[in-house]
C-alpha cells in the first residue's frame, strides 16, 4: 500500500490503463470472430492510449519520477529505469502502429483487421507486463529511496503535468476509458450499417 500521494497516482493511472488495454482486447476478440467495430470506437481507444498512457501518465514517470530515483542513486543507463524507458518507446511504437492499422480499415475495408489484431496484441503484450514491473519493483523502491519531501515535490509536480494539458483532461480521459468499456461489448456482424467497406 503507497504511503505516498505520487506513487498512488500513478497507481491509480495504472488501473485506468489497464482497463482500456483490456478494451482493445475485446474489440481484437470481436474482430477475430468477424464482427464490426466501429472505427470511431477504435480511434478513442488510440487517442486514450497517445493521451492519457504516454502524454500524461509516462510523461510524469519520464520527466520527473525517473529523474528524482537517478538523483537517489539508481543507475540512468541500465537497471531498472532504463528497461522501464526502452518499454516506453516500446508502447509508443504500438500505439502508433494501431493508429495506423485504423486508418488502413476505415479506407481499405475489414479485410485489413489483421493489422489491427496484431497492432492490439503488442499493446496487449506489452503494457501488463510493464505495469507490474512498475507496480511490484519500481513504485516500492520509490518508496523506500525517496525522502517524504521528495515525494510530495513530486505530487505538486504531477499536477503541473496535469494543468499543462489542460484542465479536466485527466478526468475527460477517465470517462473515456469507463465509455470504452461498453462500447467494447457491443459489436454487429460485418456488412451492417456503418461497417467499413
Amino acid at each position: 500500500m503507497p504511503t505516498s500521494k505520487a506513487i498512488a497516482e500513478l497507481l491509480h493511472e495504472h488501473e485506468i490503463i489497464l482497463k482500456v488495454v483490456g478494451n482493445l482486447e475485446g474489440l481484437a476478440n470481436t474482430l477475430r470472430e468477424h464482427q464490426q467495430v466501429e472505427v470511431a470506437v477504435l480511434r478513442e481507444a488510440a487517442a486514450f492510449m497517445r493521451n492519457f498512457a504516454d502524454k500524461c501518465h509516462h510523461a510524469k514517470e519520464e520527466d520527473l519520477l525517473f529523474p528524482a530515483l537517478v538523483a537517489a542513486g539508481l543507475p540512468e543507463r541500465n537497471g531498472p529505469v532504463a528497461v522501464l524507458k526502452s518499454e516506453h518507446v516500446q508502447a509508443r511504437s504500438c500505439i502508433a502502429k494501431l493508429a495506423t492499422a485504423i486508418d488502413a480499415y476505415e479506407h481499405q475495408g475489414s479485410a485489413l483487421r489483421a493489422q489491427i489484431i496484431e497492432a492490439i496484441s503488442c499493446i496487449g503484450e506489452l503494457y501488463p507486463q510493464h505495469i507490474a514491473k512498475e507496480n511490484e519493483v519500481l513504485f516500492p523502491m520509490s518508496e523506500r529511496l525517496l525522502t517524504p519531501v521528495v515525494l510530495d515535490d513530486l505530487a505538486q509536480k504531477f499536477e503541473g503535468v496535469e494543468e499543462a494539458l489542460g484542465k479536466n483532461e485527466h478526468h475527460r480521459w477517465a470517462a473515456v476509458a469507463e465509455r470504452l468499456g461498453q462500447q467494447a461489448c457491443r459489436a454487429k456482424p460485418e456488412g451492417t450499417d456503418n461497417a467499413p467497406r
